[in-house]
């Protein structure tokens, strides 16, 4: 039986989170998505293990995160959360919460994400308001206007667009703006809500999750075309199964003709039209490739991509 300390302590434990002492201890694998799974983002970004948007969403990042977690902290490495998984989290966090957190400014690197708010967002959203990427209200509140501001900067940059301010995406921010707005022309503010745009973030948010011939979702892995169909359905845009009737799934476009949010088809293994990914824009695409990569950004001009390509397919007409 339980004593009533050692429920009073459990107690004291989930106030170390944000979420509520259920959604803690919920057990979670990629996936899954809501407020647990956003706890353990914030409770993995505190301890430095991971670096992305606190989504609620268990991608890739979250994953390669709670592996390392496990690694450093000698528990069996399967990628899951569990009660046992939760508990050292806690404890590991306990020590820190104790003291508010502060977000350092770019003279004391820190990070800023989803829900920040101070003097620190206040700079970077006027930073980004110059470079014209953000026209949103300059409040010092990190919302979803600024996180959609900041993943166009770091897309246009080569930086990880999971929307984390960092040390590396104020270093490109300080960078660019003795250069005015030359990098703002990359990704214009205006298209941050086109349905192109959102197609590519969704995609982008699956770096890294496994291969699996014949997958069509997180939980059970994607092959090619089934990334596709599963990319373009978060935005209730219906594609066929399979690459060879996603190749007839809209106008078809040339090299040159490549938009953000476009379709690119390759010839592989001697067969048309075998494989099939996202063109990102600026000769990058997305696509699962083999087992052993996963979901992968590559660029289009590479030897073996560009003499294998077959062509681009529009599905979104405002791409």
């Amino acid at each position: 039986m339980v004593s009533l300390g050692v429920v009073t302590a459990l107690l004291s434990t989930a106030m170390w989170t944000t979420s509520v002492f259920a959604a803690t201890y919920a057990p979670l694998v990629y996936g899954d998505e809501g407020p647990a799974v956003a706890s353990l983002e914030r409770d993995l970004v505190d301890l430095g293990y991971y670096h992305g948007n606190i989504d609620g969403i268990f991608g890739a990042g979250v994953y390669g995160g709670v592996v390392d977690f496990q690694k450093a902290h000698g528990l069996k490495v399967t990628g899951k959360v569990g009660p046992r998984l939760w508990a050292v989290l806690n404890a590991a966090v306990q020590p820190k919460s104790t003291t508010p957190t502060t977000v350092a400014s770019g003279a004391t690197p820190g990070y800023l994400f989803l829900g920040s708010k101070g003097s620190e967002v206040l700079a970077v959203q006027k930073d980004l308001s110059a470079l014209g990427y953000y026209t949103g209200h300059a409040d010092g509140v990190y919302g979803t206007a600024l996180l959609r501001a900041v993943q166009s900067f770091q897309h246009s940059n080569d930086l990880p667009d999971g929307g984390y301010v960092g040390p590396q995406t104020l270093a490109a921010l300080r960078k660019a703006l003795p250069g005015t707005v030359k990098a703002a022309a990359t990704v214009s503010p205006q298209r941050s809500s086109s349905p192109a745009l959102r197609v590519v973030q969704v995609a982008l948010r699956y770096r890294g999750a496994p291969y699996a011939w014949g997958g069509n979702s997180p939980q059970t892995g994607f092959d090619c075309s089934g990334f596709m169909q599963w990319v373009f359905g978060q935005v209730n845009i219906q594609l066929p199964r399979t690459s060879f009737a996603q190749w007839s799934a809209g106008a078809h476009v040339s090299r040159s003709q490549l938009q953000a949010g476009d379709l690119v088809f390759f010839t592989t293994e001697g067969v048309f039209a075998n494989h099939v990914g996202l063109y990102l824009g600026s000769g990058k695409f997305i696509s699962d490739t083999t087992p052993g990569q996963g979901v992968v950004v590559q660029n289009l001009d590479s030897p073996y991509w560009a003499a294998s390509f077959d062509g681009g397919v529009r599905i979104l007409p405002n791409a």
